[in-house]
């Protein structure tokens, strides 16, 4: 399934490692399809050392040069967790299903 296919249904206001920052759902006609994590560019860098605290070593690093995807399994959930970061101000991280693919498509 595509991103494109999945559409915002909510958005609340969470907290993750001390973060505070809206989460978004989007569903599609299966349901859930994955959550989206619009984080403050500035505390981006302790997302990272909680993520690494929580779920040790990324599992996967892609530096494209202007965007970097980080990629943490998380098996025994059955997720994902895909950061997309950029010296752009870009922090953003998704959570899906591990047998949805990668998140970014």
């Amino acid at each position: 399934m595509l991103l494109s296919d999945a559409r915002k249904q909510s958005a609340r206001d969470v907290e993750l490692y001390g973060i505070s920052l809206e989460a978004s759902y989007f569903y599609s006609p299966r349901g859930l399809t994955f959550i989206r994590f619009d984080v403050p560019f500035r505390r981006c860098a302790t997302l990272v050392d909680g993520l690494i605290a929580a779920h040790g070593q990324p599992a996967n690093v892609s530096d494209q040069g202007i965007l970097k995807l980080i990629t943490w399994e998380d098996p025994d959930a059955g997720n994902r967790l895909i950061l997309l970061q950029s010296a752009a101000g870009i922090c953003d991280l998704r959570i899906r299903s591990i047998e949805a693919g990668n998140g970014v498509g």
